[in-house]
């Protein structure tokens, strides 16, 4: 039985309902038997100690962000990286820290399946995700360009924040090629969970230091 959009009232969406993007949207989403579950995915010591840090390094780039906007002119004799860059961190590592224990990218991972099935895609499913491994690469490549550029002003405090910046973001790019099976292609494995929660939380420690150091220099 085909899936079909909902409709408002008595109101025929035969016009929505012919919209294939929709259809297969909707398929997979009624067809999800996947292992996600919207709660605790890393429920062990090291998964919730990552996520506790994600949640000091939130507080802490965004008290740095408030204390910013409150002594601006007393910051910009002082430091001279540019607000949207604490902004976007602090953004940045609030996201992860929600997406640590919920697994977003596990949810999409099976509505992509579950669309590319309906769509009678799902043979050219490694060449999708060959395709967002390539512009999840060039997007962290362009950060890590704009944090480079930033660096070459930086003080030698601020650098320490682009540092752990760039590390985050390099973690990230490990974990997704992870994720999208990039390893395997290239004849590597690196989906060992003891080994990335000391790793990611080691960038974390260090970060958290970081802009705690910044903090104090307001």
């Amino acid at each position: 039985m085909p899936v079909t959009a909902p409709c408002i009232g008595e109101l025929r969406c035969s016009f929505v309902n012919d919209f294939v993007p929709v259809n297969v949207f909707l398929a997979a989403l009624a067809s999800q038997r996947g292992g996600w579950h919207f709660g605790a995915n890393d429920n062990t010591i090291g998964g919730w100690m990552v996520t506790a840090f994600y949640a000091i390094l939130g507080c802490l780039c965004w008290f740095k962000v408030a204390m910013g906007r409150l002594t601006a002119a007393a910051a910009a004799e002082n430091q001279t990286l540019p607000p949207f860059f604490w902004l976007g961190l602090a953004t940045g590592i609030t996201l992860l820290g929600v997406n640590k224990q919920l697994d977003f990218q596990a949810w999409l991972i099976e509505v992509g399946w579950g669309a590319a099935v309906s769509a009678g895609v799902a043979e050219h499913a490694r060449l999708i995700e060959a395709a967002f491994a390539a512009v999840g690469s060039v997007a962290v490549l362009f950060l890590s360009g704009v944090l480079w550029k930033l660096a070459r002003r930086a003080t030698k405090q601020e650098r320490m924040a682009l540092a752990g910046t760039a590390a985050i973001l390099g973690f990230v790019l490990v974990r997704m090629a992870d994720i999208l099976h990039a390893d395997e292609a290239l004849g590597i494995r690196i989906n060992q969970h003891r080994p990335l929660v000391v790793t990611e939380l080691g960038i974390l420690i260090f970060l958290c230091f970081a802009v705690w150091k910044n903090s104090r220099s307001v």
